[in-house]
Protein backbone atom coordinates (compact mmCIF):
# COMPACT_ATOMS: atom_id res chain seq x y z
CA UNK A 1 0.00 0.00 0.00
CA UNK A 2 2.94 2.08 0.66
CA UNK A 3 5.01 1.30 -1.91
CA UNK A 4 6.08 4.27 -4.05
CA UNK A 5 6.77 4.57 -7.53
CA UNK A 6 6.94 7.37 -10.35
CA UNK A 7 4.97 8.43 -13.52
CA UNK A 8 6.34 10.92 -15.90
CA UNK A 9 4.32 14.16 -16.01
CA UNK A 10 4.12 17.77 -15.33
CA UNK A 11 2.57 16.61 -11.49
CA UNK A 12 2.82 14.65 -8.99
CA UNK A 13 0.62 11.50 -9.18
CA UNK A 14 -1.67 9.38 -7.10
CA UNK A 15 -4.11 7.50 -8.22
CA UNK A 16 -7.49 7.06 -6.13
CA UNK A 17 -10.59 4.75 -7.45
CA UNK A 18 -12.69 2.59 -5.41
CA UNK A 19 -13.65 -1.11 -7.03
CA UNK A 20 -16.97 0.18 -7.87
CA UNK A 21 -17.85 2.65 -10.41
CA UNK A 22 -20.82 4.10 -12.29
CA UNK A 23 -21.12 5.65 -15.55
CA UNK A 24 -19.97 8.96 -16.73
CA UNK A 25 -22.48 9.89 -18.77
CA UNK A 26 -26.57 8.91 -19.66
CA UNK A 27 -26.11 6.93 -16.13
CA UNK A 28 -28.40 7.05 -13.00
CA UNK A 29 -26.00 5.20 -10.98
CA UNK A 30 -26.45 5.97 -7.24
CA UNK A 31 -23.40 6.21 -5.03
CA UNK A 32 -22.47 7.84 -2.16
CA UNK A 33 -22.82 11.77 -2.09
CA UNK A 34 -19.43 12.61 -0.35
CA UNK A 35 -16.47 11.91 0.61
CA UNK A 36 -16.21 8.07 2.00
CA UNK A 37 -17.48 7.01 5.68
CA UNK A 38 -15.70 8.06 8.51
CA UNK A 39 -14.36 4.51 9.44
CA UNK A 40 -13.65 3.42 5.63
CA UNK A 41 -10.57 1.92 5.39
CA UNK A 42 -8.11 4.32 2.88
CA UNK A 43 -8.86 3.56 -1.14
CA UNK A 44 -5.94 2.15 -2.81
CA UNK A 45 -3.50 4.72 -3.94
CA UNK A 46 -3.14 2.91 -7.55
CA UNK A 47 -5.86 0.93 -8.75
CA UNK A 48 -6.68 1.74 -12.68
CA UNK A 49 -10.49 0.73 -12.86
CA UNK A 50 -11.32 3.89 -15.45
CA UNK A 51 -14.79 4.11 -16.02
CA UNK A 52 -15.31 2.68 -19.47
CA UNK A 53 -18.18 4.15 -21.77
CA UNK A 54 -19.93 2.92 -24.69
CA UNK A 55 -21.94 4.87 -27.20
CA UNK A 56 -23.92 4.73 -30.41
CA UNK A 57 -23.90 7.73 -33.13
CA UNK A 58 -26.80 6.15 -34.48
CA UNK A 59 -29.13 6.27 -31.22
CA UNK A 60 -27.10 9.12 -29.66
CA UNK A 61 -26.42 7.70 -26.55
CA UNK A 62 -23.58 7.33 -24.20
CA UNK A 63 -23.70 4.62 -21.03
CA UNK A 64 -20.99 4.09 -18.97
CA UNK A 65 -19.75 1.13 -16.36
CA UNK A 66 -16.42 0.30 -14.32
CA UNK A 67 -13.57 -1.23 -16.56
CA UNK A 68 -12.78 -5.15 -16.09
CA UNK A 69 -9.40 -4.56 -15.53
CA UNK A 70 -7.24 -2.90 -13.63
CA UNK A 71 -3.41 -2.42 -12.12
CA UNK A 72 -1.78 -3.71 -8.80
CA UNK A 73 -3.77 -1.92 -6.34
CA UNK A 74 -1.19 -1.95 -3.75
CA UNK A 75 1.18 0.39 -6.04
CA UNK A 76 1.14 4.07 -5.88
CA UNK A 77 2.52 6.74 -8.37
CA UNK A 78 4.46 10.00 -7.30
CA UNK A 79 6.70 11.63 -9.41
CA UNK A 80 6.71 10.10 -12.94
CA UNK A 81 6.30 6.60 -14.19
CA UNK A 82 6.14 4.29 -16.88
CA UNK A 83 4.10 1.34 -16.58
CA UNK A 84 6.45 -2.14 -16.18
CA UNK A 85 6.01 -6.00 -16.63
CA UNK A 86 2.20 -7.36 -15.73
CA UNK A 87 1.14 -3.57 -15.93
CA UNK A 88 2.92 -2.81 -12.82
CA UNK A 89 4.93 0.72 -12.05
CA UNK A 90 8.42 1.29 -12.04
CA UNK A 91 10.30 3.81 -10.84
CA UNK A 92 11.43 7.17 -13.26
CA UNK A 93 14.04 9.57 -12.82
CA UNK A 94 12.19 12.41 -13.81
CA UNK A 95 10.81 14.09 -10.93
CA UNK A 96 8.72 16.62 -10.86
CA UNK A 97 6.90 19.24 -8.10
CA UNK A 98 3.65 20.00 -8.40
CA UNK A 99 1.04 17.82 -6.30
CA UNK A 100 -1.44 16.21 -8.07
CA UNK A 101 -4.09 13.68 -8.25
CA UNK A 102 -5.79 10.79 -10.54
CA UNK A 103 -9.40 10.08 -9.45
CA UNK A 104 -11.57 7.56 -10.07
CA UNK A 105 -14.58 6.35 -8.49
CA UNK A 106 -18.05 7.46 -10.64
CA UNK A 107 -20.35 8.71 -7.95
CA UNK A 108 -17.85 8.26 -4.68
CA UNK A 109 -14.70 10.71 -5.62
CA UNK A 110 -15.94 12.16 -8.47
CA UNK A 111 -19.11 12.59 -10.49
CA UNK A 112 -19.04 13.08 -14.62
CA UNK A 113 -22.32 13.92 -16.14
CA UNK A 114 -23.23 14.20 -20.08
CA UNK A 115 -26.08 16.42 -21.38
CA UNK A 116 -27.20 17.69 -24.95
CA UNK A 117 -25.57 14.86 -27.61
CA UNK A 118 -25.85 16.09 -30.79
CA UNK A 119 -24.07 14.92 -34.30
CA UNK A 120 -23.14 16.54 -37.54
CA UNK A 121 -22.97 14.06 -40.24
CA UNK A 122 -21.45 16.63 -42.88
CA UNK A 123 -18.38 16.36 -40.02
CA UNK A 124 -19.10 13.34 -38.36
CA UNK A 125 -19.03 15.04 -35.57
CA UNK A 126 -20.44 12.94 -31.97
CA UNK A 127 -20.99 15.95 -29.21
CA UNK A 128 -21.97 16.43 -25.33
CA UNK A 129 -21.49 18.64 -22.72
CA UNK A 130 -19.54 17.29 -19.87
CA UNK A 131 -19.80 18.30 -15.91
CA UNK A 132 -17.69 16.86 -13.05
CA UNK A 133 -18.43 17.03 -9.55
CA UNK A 134 -15.84 16.66 -6.98
CA UNK A 135 -16.79 14.50 -4.34
CA UNK A 136 -13.53 14.31 -2.26
CA UNK A 137 -12.75 16.41 1.13
CA UNK A 138 -10.81 18.90 -0.66
CA UNK A 139 -10.86 21.49 -3.75
CA UNK A 140 -9.53 20.13 -7.09
CA UNK A 141 -7.71 22.61 -9.44
CA UNK A 142 -5.15 24.25 -6.64
CA UNK A 143 -2.21 23.79 -4.50
CA UNK A 144 -2.77 26.12 -2.06
CA UNK A 145 -6.70 26.05 -1.53
CA UNK A 146 -6.67 29.59 -3.22
CA UNK A 147 -5.11 30.52 -6.65
CA UNK A 148 -6.14 28.24 -9.38
CA UNK A 149 -3.45 26.26 -10.85
CA UNK A 150 -2.95 26.77 -14.55
CA UNK A 151 -3.36 22.81 -15.27
CA UNK A 152 -7.19 23.42 -14.08
CA UNK A 153 -8.59 20.11 -13.67
CA UNK A 154 -8.25 17.19 -16.13
CA UNK A 155 -10.68 14.65 -17.66
CA UNK A 156 -8.39 12.72 -19.47
CA UNK A 157 -8.53 9.07 -21.84
CA UNK A 158 -7.22 6.13 -20.45
CA UNK A 159 -8.39 5.00 -24.15
CA UNK A 160 -9.60 7.25 -26.65
CA UNK A 161 -13.06 6.11 -29.18
CA UNK A 162 -12.67 2.79 -30.46
CA UNK A 163 -15.10 0.89 -32.81
CA UNK A 164 -16.88 -2.28 -30.77
CA UNK A 165 -17.22 -3.95 -33.87
CA UNK A 166 -13.92 -3.11 -35.22
CA UNK A 167 -12.34 0.12 -36.24
CA UNK A 168 -10.95 3.16 -35.20
CA UNK A 169 -9.43 4.47 -32.57
CA UNK A 170 -11.94 7.17 -33.84
CA UNK A 171 -10.14 11.07 -33.45
CA UNK A 172 -10.87 13.33 -30.04
CA UNK A 173 -10.97 16.94 -30.75
CA UNK A 174 -9.34 17.49 -27.24
CA UNK A 175 -7.45 21.00 -25.58
CA UNK A 176 -4.13 18.92 -25.52
CA UNK A 177 -2.30 15.68 -24.86
CA UNK A 178 0.19 15.19 -21.90
CA UNK A 179 1.35 11.91 -19.95
CA UNK A 180 -0.84 10.77 -16.91
CA UNK A 181 -0.58 6.80 -16.95
CA UNK A 182 0.87 7.00 -20.11
CA UNK A 183 2.25 9.07 -22.70
CA UNK A 184 0.45 11.88 -25.15
CA UNK A 185 -3.02 10.98 -23.32
CA UNK A 186 -5.54 13.47 -24.82
CA UNK A 187 -7.92 15.34 -22.29
CA UNK A 188 -9.92 18.29 -21.77
CA UNK A 189 -9.31 21.06 -18.83
CA UNK A 190 -12.16 22.53 -17.25
CA UNK A 191 -10.56 26.02 -15.68
CA UNK A 192 -11.91 26.40 -12.18
CA UNK A 193 -11.19 25.28 -8.53
CA UNK A 194 -13.54 22.96 -7.49
CA UNK A 195 -14.93 22.88 -3.96
CA UNK A 196 -15.97 19.61 -2.22
CA UNK A 197 -19.45 18.95 -3.73
CA UNK A 198 -19.54 21.70 -6.07
CA UNK A 199 -20.17 21.37 -9.54
CA UNK A 200 -18.04 22.51 -13.24
CA UNK A 201 -19.69 24.74 -15.70
CA UNK A 202 -20.03 22.65 -18.90
CA UNK A 203 -17.40 21.71 -21.16
CA UNK A 204 -18.08 20.42 -24.64
CA UNK A 205 -16.47 17.34 -25.63
CA UNK A 206 -16.36 15.81 -29.61
CA UNK A 207 -15.33 13.12 -31.48
CA UNK A 208 -15.05 12.51 -34.98
CA UNK A 209 -16.92 9.35 -35.46
CA UNK A 210 -17.97 7.60 -38.69
CA UNK A 211 -22.35 7.77 -38.77
CA UNK A 212 -24.07 4.59 -37.50
CA UNK A 213 -21.13 3.41 -35.14
CA UNK A 214 -20.78 2.04 -31.69
CA UNK A 215 -17.99 2.72 -29.92
CA UNK A 216 -16.10 2.83 -26.46
CA UNK A 217 -13.65 4.94 -24.38
CA UNK A 218 -12.30 4.97 -21.01
CA UNK A 219 -11.51 7.99 -18.88
CA UNK A 220 -10.43 9.23 -15.45
CA UNK A 221 -9.75 12.58 -13.90
CA UNK A 222 -6.57 14.23 -12.77
CA UNK A 223 -6.36 17.13 -11.01
CA UNK A 224 -3.81 19.24 -8.70
CA UNK A 225 -4.25 19.83 -5.36
CA UNK A 226 -3.73 21.31 -1.78
CA UNK A 227 -3.07 17.71 0.17
CA UNK A 228 -2.24 14.70 -2.09
CA UNK A 229 -1.17 12.60 0.79
CA UNK A 230 -3.96 13.74 3.09
CA UNK A 231 -3.85 16.45 5.80
CA UNK A 232 -4.60 16.61 9.76
CA UNK A 233 -6.65 19.33 10.91
CA UNK A 234 -6.79 21.21 14.44
CA UNK A 235 -9.65 22.52 16.09
CA UNK A 236 -10.36 24.82 17.05
CA UNK A 237 -8.29 26.87 14.92
CA UNK A 238 -7.28 29.69 17.48
CA UNK A 239 -8.30 30.20 21.27
CA UNK A 240 -7.18 32.00 24.22
CA UNK A 241 -6.33 31.68 27.30
CA UNK A 242 -6.46 33.91 30.38
CA UNK A 243 -3.69 33.04 33.50
CA UNK A 244 -6.23 35.01 35.81
CA UNK A 245 -9.27 32.60 35.65
CA UNK A 246 -8.06 29.52 36.65
CA UNK A 247 -10.75 27.98 34.46
CA UNK A 248 -9.58 29.67 31.35
CA UNK A 249 -5.56 28.30 32.30
CA UNK A 250 -6.38 25.43 29.78
CA UNK A 251 -7.99 24.37 26.59
CA UNK A 252 -8.12 20.71 25.03
CA UNK A 253 -7.48 20.81 21.27
CA UNK A 254 -8.54 18.02 18.74
CA UNK A 255 -6.90 17.04 15.49
CA UNK A 256 -8.52 14.41 12.76
CA UNK A 257 -6.80 13.07 10.23
CA UNK A 258 -7.88 12.72 6.93
CA UNK A 259 -6.78 10.48 3.72
CA UNK A 260 -6.03 12.35 0.43
CA UNK A 261 -9.67 11.82 -0.39
CA UNK A 262 -11.03 13.26 3.21
CA UNK A 263 -11.63 9.83 4.76
CA UNK A 264 -10.98 9.74 8.52
CA UNK A 265 -7.90 7.80 9.22
CA UNK A 266 -6.72 6.33 12.53
CA UNK A 267 -3.18 7.52 12.50
CA UNK A 268 -1.10 8.22 15.27
CA UNK A 269 -0.80 12.07 16.55
CA UNK A 270 2.08 13.79 17.93
CA UNK A 271 1.31 17.15 19.42
CA UNK A 272 3.77 19.81 19.75
CA UNK A 273 4.21 23.73 20.93
CA UNK A 274 6.21 26.34 18.86
CA UNK A 275 7.35 28.37 22.51
CA UNK A 276 6.81 25.99 25.46
CA UNK A 277 7.16 29.20 27.38
CA UNK A 278 4.47 30.42 26.56
CA UNK A 279 2.14 27.52 26.26
CA UNK A 280 2.34 24.01 26.44
CA UNK A 281 0.71 20.79 25.18
CA UNK A 282 0.60 16.97 26.16
CA UNK A 283 0.01 14.23 24.15
CA UNK A 284 -3.41 14.42 24.31
CA UNK A 285 -3.57 17.97 22.96
CA UNK A 286 -4.31 19.73 26.33
CA UNK A 287 -2.93 23.17 26.15
CA UNK A 288 -1.84 24.91 29.10
CA UNK A 289 -0.77 28.73 29.35
CA UNK A 290 2.65 29.63 31.19
CA UNK A 291 3.03 33.23 30.59
CA UNK A 292 1.40 35.87 28.64
CA UNK A 293 2.00 35.76 25.02
CA UNK A 294 1.28 33.68 21.69
CA UNK A 295 2.47 30.04 20.78
CA UNK A 296 1.58 27.54 17.71
CA UNK A 297 0.24 24.34 18.65
CA UNK A 298 1.01 21.68 15.62
CA UNK A 299 -0.59 17.94 15.41
CA UNK A 300 1.59 15.59 13.20
CA UNK A 301 1.01 12.40 11.69
CA UNK A 302 3.11 10.61 9.37
CA UNK A 303 3.11 11.26 5.69
CA UNK A 304 0.06 13.59 6.35
CA UNK A 305 0.46 17.71 6.42
CA UNK A 306 0.74 18.83 9.64
CA UNK A 307 -2.49 20.74 11.23
CA UNK A 308 -1.93 23.74 13.40
CA UNK A 309 -3.90 26.29 16.20
CA UNK A 310 -3.34 29.37 17.88
CA UNK A 311 -3.15 29.70 21.01
CA UNK A 312 -2.82 33.33 22.89
CA UNK A 313 -2.31 33.68 26.39
CA UNK A 314 -3.11 36.39 29.17
CA UNK A 315 -2.75 37.70 31.83
CA UNK A 316 -4.13 41.02 32.93
CA UNK A 317 -2.94 42.94 35.56
CA UNK A 318 -5.14 43.66 38.43
CA UNK A 319 -4.16 47.20 40.35
CA UNK A 320 -6.01 46.09 42.96
CA UNK A 321 -3.79 43.10 43.87
CA UNK A 322 -0.37 45.10 42.67
CA UNK A 323 1.48 46.29 45.74
CA UNK A 324 3.63 49.77 45.26
CA UNK A 325 6.43 49.60 48.12
CA UNK A 326 9.18 52.73 48.85
CA UNK A 327 12.36 52.43 50.76
CA UNK A 328 13.24 55.50 52.66
CA UNK A 329 14.71 58.21 51.13
CA UNK A 330 18.74 58.67 50.05
CA UNK A 331 21.05 61.98 49.41
CA UNK A 332 23.10 61.80 46.13
CA UNK A 333 26.48 63.72 46.20
CA UNK A 334 24.78 66.78 44.62
CA UNK A 335 22.27 66.87 47.76
CA UNK A 336 19.18 65.84 45.99
CA UNK A 337 16.94 63.05 47.27
CA UNK A 338 15.96 59.27 45.99
CA UNK A 339 13.61 57.32 46.76
CA UNK A 340 13.44 54.07 44.81
CA UNK A 341 9.96 52.45 43.94
CA UNK A 342 9.18 48.53 44.04
CA UNK A 343 6.29 47.62 42.62
CA UNK A 344 4.66 44.51 42.29
CA UNK A 345 2.37 43.45 40.03
CA UNK A 346 -0.52 40.64 40.12
CA UNK A 347 -3.50 39.54 38.32
CA UNK A 348 -6.77 39.06 39.44
CA UNK A 349 -5.75 35.72 40.59
CA UNK A 350 -3.24 37.37 43.07
CA UNK A 351 -0.06 35.87 41.04
CA UNK A 352 2.72 38.23 40.57
CA UNK A 353 3.62 39.28 37.03
CA UNK A 354 6.42 40.98 35.86
CA UNK A 355 7.45 43.30 33.06
CA UNK A 356 10.28 42.25 30.47
CA UNK A 357 12.04 45.03 28.13
CA UNK A 358 10.42 48.29 29.54
CA UNK A 359 10.52 50.52 31.84
CA UNK A 360 7.02 50.90 34.45
CA UNK A 361 5.65 54.77 34.55
CA UNK A 362 4.02 55.38 37.47
CA UNK A 363 1.20 57.91 38.44
CA UNK A 364 0.89 59.21 42.08
CA UNK A 365 -2.98 59.58 42.99
CA UNK A 366 -1.84 62.02 46.16
CA UNK A 367 -2.32 59.36 48.71
CA UNK A 368 0.51 57.04 47.83
CA UNK A 369 -1.78 54.47 45.79
CA UNK A 370 -0.69 52.98 42.54
CA UNK A 371 -2.23 54.95 40.07
CA UNK A 372 -1.11 53.92 36.67
CA UNK A 373 1.14 51.12 35.27
CA UNK A 374 2.14 50.48 31.40
CA UNK A 375 5.00 49.64 29.42
CA UNK A 376 6.82 50.81 26.39
CA UNK A 377 5.69 49.11 23.17
CA UNK A 378 8.27 46.87 23.24
CA UNK A 379 7.83 45.64 26.96
CA UNK A 380 5.07 42.69 27.81
CA UNK A 381 3.77 41.21 31.12
CA UNK A 382 4.95 38.37 32.04
CA UNK A 383 4.15 36.03 35.27
CA UNK A 384 7.00 35.96 37.68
Amino acid sequence: MNDEVQVRSRGRLLLLLPAMLAGIVACSDEGPGGVTPPDAPEPPRFELMAVECSGSVLRRELTCAPAQSGLDPASAIRRGASPGRGGLWTASADPVADAGLIIGGQGVYVTLESSAITYDEAYQLFSFDVTVTNHIGQPLGTTDGKTLHDQGVRVFFQQTPVGLGGGGPFSVVADGAATFTAADQLFYQFDSILEPEQVSGKRRFAFRIPAETDFSFRVLVWAPVQWPDGWVAVTPASTALNLAVPAERSVALSATVYSRVGAVQADAITWSTSNGEVATVDESGVVTGVAAGSATITASAAGRASGTAVVTVTQPINFANSTLTTAAPTLTADGASTTTVTVQLKDAAGNNLKHDAGTVALSNSGDGALGAVSTRAAGRILPH
